[in-house]
Formats: structure tokens, sequence, C-alpha cells
């Protein structure tokens, strides 16, 4: 009986849980094009970074997923783009597992400084501390702005290189552009640019 009562107790606050909703603010936009001129957007908070937002297409649809890693949940929204103004209809939530990814890569970073304005970030990524190795070379030209670069940014666009060792980026830099090379896997060059970057006051809430 007392096992029938505990099984009943954690259904009944798996259900207030996934019933729960949440609050979600953002303050920065970005929005880069790819290599293939495809586009993809982010929406930031800049005083909390364990929760982002991307808006990619999936099947011709603009689709936006909240990623929070401190609850391990993912929300998604379908978006509506009109005369540039973001419209968001929320869809539903899943759980998120999160991976572990087996590299013990070590980095060597060279910050070259153009201008007032404008660096380049050079780094170079080696497969283990014997730095014999090179698996990525990742460069990135920074602008000054008002604007926290984090790994979990810089993961999407990397394919994870810096989920095991987290690096320190410059601070109130935005990239501008950035390029990897891939020495490891696919042996091809992958391009980034900025197209957009805006300063915005956007609340989404899970329901």
């Amino acid at each position: 009986m007392k096992k029938l009562y505990l099984l009943l107790f954690l259904i009944i606050c798996s259900f207030k849980k996934d019933n729960q909703n949440y609050t979600y603010n953002f303050n920065n936009f970005l929005e880069y094009n790819d290599s293939y001129n495809n586009s993809v957007s982010y929406m930031l908070n800049s005083k909390d970074s364990s929760y982002y937002l991307q808006i990619s297409k999936v099947n011709k649809v603009l689709i936006g997923f909240i990623n929070d890693k401190k609850i391990r949940k993912g929300f998604s929204y379908q978006v509506y783009n009109s005369n540039n103004n973001l419209d968001f209809r929320y869809l539903d939530s899943q759980e998120i597992f999160l991976k572990k990814y087996e590299n013990n890569f070590v980095f060597d970073k060279k910050l070259i400084v153009i201008d007032s304005v404008f660096s380049n970030l050079k780094i170079t990524v080696f497969k283990n501390k014997q730095r014999k190795n090179i698996v990525r070379q990742i460069e990135i030209l920074l602008k000054k702005e008002d604007f926290i670069l984090t790994n979990d940014l810089m993961n999407h666009f990397t394919h994870g290189t810096f989920n095991n060792n987290e690096i320190k980026f410059p601070e109130n830099y935005i990239p501008r552009k950035i390029v990897i090379e891939y020495k490891d896997l696919s042996k091809k060059t992958f391009t980034y640019n900025l197209n957009q970057f805006k300063k915005i006051n956007t609340q989404l809430i899970t329901k």
C-alpha cells in the first residue's frame, strides 16, 4: 500500500511539473547567415546564460526552441515573421538529455587588436594536451558591443567544441564573422556572418 501511495505521489508531482509555466526574458537578438546562405537566429538574456532561444527553418516553417539547461527542458514555438516583427505561438515541451562529449580538447588562443572597434580572435583546437594533432582552426572577427559571448553560443557554430572545456572569451564583443576549419571530421570550412544584431525586450511564457 505504501508503494502504491508513493507511485501516485510521483505521478501527481510529475504531472504538476510538466504543466508548470515558465517565463523567459530576452534582450539580445542575433541573426547569422552560413556558407550556404541559410539563416539562423538567436535570442539571449545577457543576465542569465542558463537558457537561450534558437530560431531556424524546419520544412519551410520557422520554429523557435528554448533550451533551458537549468531545468533540462526545451520549449517549442511556431514563429511568424511579419514585417520583421516576430510572433510566437507555443507548441509543446520536452525533456532535454545533456550529451556527454568524449573529447579532451585543449586550446591555444591569440587575440589580435585591429583597432578600437574590431579585434580578431584565433583559436587552435588540439585533440589532447600533447598538442600534436590539430582538429580545428577557428577565427572570429569581433566587434565592440554591449554583449556577452558565451560558450553555449559558440558551440552552435563549432559542433560542441567547447562542451567539455570552456574557454573565456573577451568581454563586450560580438562575433561579426566566424570561420571554422575542420581538420578531423569533414575536412571542410564553414563561415558564418552576422546579418543582424539588435536590442530587444521580449518575454515568452510556456503556455
